[in-house]
């Protein structure tokens, strides 16, 4: 018994652990392209945009409100 709440300790940790990876991975990510001095556009799989980034601003004149969605 003793084992298996030692397993499952073990595994919420690392469950916790791979989660805080995740969250800082998407951190950089939403970093680079907020300060990419280039044109960043991501669309949704019905074409629809979902990120806009502000270089993609400057280059084409309208705000990531304007575009999102």
């Amino acid at each position: 018994m003793q084992a298996a709440v030692t397993e499952a300790r073990a595994a919420a940790e690392q469950a916790r652990l791979a989660e805080i990876a995740q969250q800082r991975s998407a951190e950089r990510f939403r970093a680079l392209v907020e300060h990419s001095p280039l044109p960043t556009l991501a669309f949704g799989p019905t074409g629809l945009i979902q990120a806009w980034n502000p270089a993609a601003e400057r280059l084409f004149g309208w705000t990531t409100a304007e575009m999102l969605g």
